[in-house]
């Protein structure tokens, strides 16, 4: 099977900025991408330009990146809106078997519903709405767009609360999940035991994890040695 795979935001910007890498190679649609890769599939993704790696890359499958269209007004790292998308999926959507797009609240989904909307599944993250000015711009697009453009697509969200979420508004929402998932290179099943303190969040300073492996510390000094953790 062929799968496109639109995804233009790569990773999450730190105080509204994009931090360019060298590699997107452990972003969690890259770790998509590989999975279908691995499972005999062909892959293409698409992904904003902003997110370009500073290195080259050798992947398994494609990457096309898109410049941003009046990107003061449509900010590439929270609403990005690809120059040419639309034009790119009506030459090409009919080489592929599946349009796979991140998020109902997103143009290139609302782009891929017009173009190729038979081909369109969407994998649906939030399960609320963004509370950016009231939660007023997430409603007028869940309601007022995403139900009467994009309500009969297909969609399968990546937790039981995205599901519950998009039932709202989308008339076509599978019972089952399908998660992130996890590198399997990086991350794999052992069969030896030991005790860990694990902290799951971004090395930025507002997530304050310095303050949280203070707190275990003292957390951890206050156990009695005679009691196990």
């Amino acid at each position: 099977m062929r799968v496109l795979i639109l995804n233009f935001i790569l990773s999450t910007a730190v105080d509204g900025k994009i931090l360019r890498r060298k590699s997107n190679h452990d972003t969690m649609i890259y770790t998509m991408a590989r999975g279908f890769v691995a499972n005999g599939h062909e892959v293409r993704l698409l992904a904003s330009e902003d997110f370009r790696p500073l290195e080259p890359e050798r992947n398994e499958f494609e990457v096309v990146y898109f410049p941003s269209a009046l990107p003061s007004v449509f900010k590439p790292h929270l609403l990005p809106n690809p120059a040419g998308l639309r034009r790119y999926l009506a030459q090409n959507a009919h080489d592929f078997d599946m349009v796979l797009s991140v998020e109902s609240f997103s143009i290139p989904t609302l782009i891929a519903s017009m173009v190729c909307p038979e081909k369109l599944m969407i994998w649906q993250e939030v399960g609320v709405y963004q509370r950016f000015a009231k939660k007023i711009p997430a409603k007028f697009w869940c309601h007022c767009i995403a139900r009467p453009f994009m309500g009969n697509t297909r969609l399968v969200a990546m937790s039981p609360g995205a599901r519950s979420f998009s039932k709202r508004f989308m008339k076509r929402v599978s019972e089952k999940v399908v998660a992130h998932g996890a590198d399997e290179t990086l991350f794999y099943p052992s069969d030896q035991s030991e005790d860990y303190f694990v902290v799951i969040a971004m090395l930025v300073k507002r997530k304050r994890v310095d303050s949280i492996i203070e707190k275990f510390a003292d957390f951890n000094r206050s156990i009695p040695r005679n009691i196990p953790c």
